[in-house]
């Protein structure tokens, strides 16, 4: 797991534009992006390991000796909690939980693309966490976007619902938020604004070439507006003004300050 080094994209909350940085990179010749699923998957299997590399550290005290005792010819002790060789045991589960990862490693590669990772938009800080511990040759690339934008888009695609629906996406945006931002000086980190990115493409996109060696970017990625699977860009909802106290309430200050 631990040589895995891929570049993933990552945001706060959706619709912050984690999407049109994905196909920026696929659009270079060198580069494959994997989407969502792929990140919840990423998710899941570092989750996974983690728990159990601390269940299987905390067992090993007993379990190692006991498997020394039965392949001793003792069996008359309790032995429900039988495991193999705690640390064989562990390399095997490691194996397990980066297959996937490094099965898209080795197919970007396969295509010619040797930098490869995926995108997650809405990494909650328990993923970001174990990031710098489980990946810790990954590079970051971090998506901010206006939130009050953000909740806006996001109620368009029937993401986010009235009421506490609506406050708790702005909680978990603004706790997302925080986790990424703890990913500074933990591992390689590229920051841009949706924003930016729109506002200033050559400049953005320029730092993103010399931040993920990805060449020939196409600039014109930027210009094809695109938010839905299924049909046309749906076009963002006002806020009611309860709506817009509440993102008032959790973000005092611009993103763009928050990433300057």
């Amino acid at each position: 797991m631990k040589d895995l080094a891929p570049l993933i994209v990552l945001s706060a909350a959706p619709r912050m534009g984690t999407t049109l940085v994905q196909r920026l990179l696929c659009s270079a010749g060198n580069c494959l992006i994997y989407g969502d699923s792929v990140g919840h998957d990423a998710a899941f299997f570092l989750s996974w390991l983690s728990s159990k590399q601390f269940a299987i550290s905390h067992l090993a005290q007993s379990s190692d000796p006991m498997l020394q005792g039965v392949l001793s010819g003792n069996t008359a002790e309790f032995i429900a909690e039988l495991l193999p060789e705690s640390h064989g045991y562990l390399a095997s589960l490691s194996l397990a939980a980066a297959g996937p990862l490094a099965h898209c490693a080795t197919e970007a590669r396969g295509h010619g693309r040797p930098i490869w990772g995926w995108k997650l938009a809405g990494a909650q800080p328990w993923f970001v966490g174990l990031l710098p511990v489980m990946l810790p040759q990954a590079r970051v690339i971090r998506v901010d976007r206006d939130l009050a934008a953000t909740a806006r888009s996001a109620k368009a695609a029937g993401m986010v619902g009235p009421g506490a629906d609506f406050e708790r996406f702005l909680r978990d945006a603004t706790a997302n938020r925080a986790a990424l931002a703890g990913l500074t000086g933990r591992l390689p980190v590229f920051d841009l604004t949706l924003e930016d990115l729109v506002a200033e493409p050559e400049r953005i996109i320029a730092g993103l070439e010399a931040f993920t060696g990805c060449s020939r970017v196409d600039r014109d990625v930027v210009t094809v507006k695109l938010n839905h699977p299924r049909s046309a860009w749906v076009p963002p909802v006002p806020l009611t003004s309860e709506e817009e106290a509440l993102v008032r309430s959790f973000e005092p200050v611009c993103p763009h300050e928050l990433v300057a």
